[in-house]
């Protein structure tokens, strides 16, 4: 099931899904410590990751906008504005901001 925080979206993917997406590269994610600014948002404010010590969560950048988000344990999406936090659980995600369709060109979905 996607998860959805304004215009950033979670999508969960299988090891084979993933491994299609970063083609013959190995995941090779920076760790996260404390908490990650995913998107900076318009007004100032951030979509953040953040992460308890204990668990593991790992992020590679793999084009574009898109992020692969690696997690052992568990994490929590945040944002100013997109009220209650939201909870990630292990597994594997791609992280990508939503498009809209226009006729002319694709566009980056503002919150």
């Amino acid at each position: 099931m996607k998860i959805f925080q304004g215009d950033v979206a979670y999508i969960p993917v299988s090891e084979e899904q993933f491994q299609k997406i970063l083609g013959n590269k190995k995941f090779k994610g920076k760790k996260i410590v404390d908490s990650f600014i995913v998107v900076h948002g318009e007004s100032g404010n951030s979509h953040k990751i953040k992460v308890d010590t204990k668990d593991l969560v790992e992020i590679m950048e793999c084009g574009e906008g898109i992020f692969g988000l690696k997690i052992r344990g568990q994490a929590i999406i945040t944002h100013e504005k997109h009220l209650p936090e939201q909870k990630l659980g292990s597994g594997l995600y791609l992280v990508t901001r939503k498009t809209e369709y226009d006729p002319i060109e694709e566009r980056l979905v503002r919150d």
